[in-house]
């Protein structure tokens, strides 16, 4: 599975992420890509840009931003489709248009969830965020979960 090696990729070359342990990958990026809980973002020359992690967590979950990776990503439900990883390699324009095509995306696969929610990383600390999401719309070519 070359998508892998590039999602490796791209979180290593994110100021963020590459100051994190290997082991954020193997928890929370390569159970998504083996149970299809991920959205891309790629460039024009196919190349990945952006990716995102979501899943059925528990609220403690959540609050603890602790979770097994295999059982969670496994799930089909639960109490709260949440953002677990997000990684955008672009300037902010490209990072909200990426932004908009996850909220169409997992509005029309999880029509019944009213939000996804997220933690983000802000002054230090942690704080919710919540991908209100928007109807269904026609997004551009370059997203998915697979090469177009």
């Amino acid at each position: 599975m070359a998508i892998v090696g590039e999602v490796a990729e791209l979180f290593a070359r994110d100021a963020y992420y590459k100051k994190k342990p290997i082991s954020l990958l193997s928890n929370s990026v390569f159970p998504a890509l083996d149970h299809g809980k991920w959205l891309a973002r790629f460039s024009e020359d196919k190349s990945i840009t952006g990716f995102c992690s979501y899943a059925f967590l528990k609220a403690s979950e959540i609050e603890e931003n602790k979770f097994e990776g295999k059982e969670a990503f496994s799930r089909k439900d639960g109490e709260v489709l949440h953002i677990c990883q997000f990684v955008c390699d672009g300037d902010k324009r490209e990072v909200f248009s990426f932004v908009r095509y996850i909220q169409e995306t997992l509005s029309k696969k999880y029509p019944e969830r009213p939000f996804a929610s997220a933690r983000r990383l802000g002054s230090g600390t942690h704080r919710p965020a919540k991908y209100v999401k928007k109807k269904a719309g026609t997004c551009a070519p370059n997203f998915g979960s697979e090469r177009i």
